[in-house]
């Protein structure tokens, strides 16, 4: 068995092992820090979601984009004959890798910033990285579920929760609930559970309820803005 055999074998456990057995694969990941590859393969889904969902995403972002201005105080309808150009293959793929990287460094920063302040236990940034690189794999699996669901409503800001049964959410508590996704719950619960076992705290749930208290703090900001924004 060649080097690229074995590497391809390691990289397909960890990826079913987030799911099934994660905490054999946190402990895999404090022995070796590896994270291009399932930031390639995370990136490939984001990718793919994108294009498929670049038409039905631009006509909501005129929407959004016309209810700032509402609220702004300037608002004038977007000319018809000018609309906002979609970016070139290349273009697009570098736009998205920087943002999907942002994302999962907020959320490493996020779970260092839980590990000082409120479990008080130091873990390196490189391990917390790479492990919320990890977790970008239940993050893709909730991108492949939504999006046939997605493209059936029109509507890219379709979950898996109860925006399917709210079809026109109007009101802080209907945003609130709108934007809920039972993936992203998962991903926030597990990278809770996860720092509890990097840092090795007795109490792995504490971890994990603050980590989905600030989901679920990001949540409520959210919908704070769109009630007051689209109404």
């Amino acid at each position: 068995m060649n080097k690229w055999h074995k590497l391809a074998l390691r990289e397909l456990a960890l990826m079913f092992g987030i799911f099934r057995q994660p905490a054999a694969t946190i402990a895999a990941l404090r022995r070796e820090t590896r994270w291009l590859i399932p930031f390639g393969m995370l990136l490939l889904v984001v990718f793919i979601n994108a294009r498929l969902t670049q038409e039905i995403a631009a006509l909501e972002f005129d929407d959004l984009l016309q209810s700032l201005l509402q609220f702004t105080g300037e608002g004038e309808a977007l000319p018809e004959e000018d609309p906002l150009a979609a970016p070139d293959l290349m273009t697009q793929l570098l736009l998205l890798g920087g943002v999907t990287l942002l994302g999962r460094w907020l959320l490493a920063l996020l779970l260092r910033f839980v590990s000082r302040v409120f479990l008080r236990r130091e873990v390196s940034f490189r391990l917390l990285f790479t492990f919320s690189i990890y977790l970008g794999y239940i993050h893709a699996a909730g991108i492949i579920l939504r999006l046939p669901l997605q493209l059936l409503s029109g509507s890219v800001r379709t979950t898996l929760g109860p925006s399917l049964l709210l079809r026109q959410p109007t009101g802080f508590i209907q945003y609130f609930f709108a934007h809920l996704d039972l993936f992203h719950l998962w991903e926030a619960g597990l990278a809770g559970l996860g720092l509890g076992l990097l840092t090795e705290t007795d109490d792995h749930l504490r971890p994990a309820v603050i980590v989905v208290g600030f989901y679920l703090l990001w949540n409520i900001l959210g919908a704070l803005s769109a009630s007051a924004i689209i109404g």
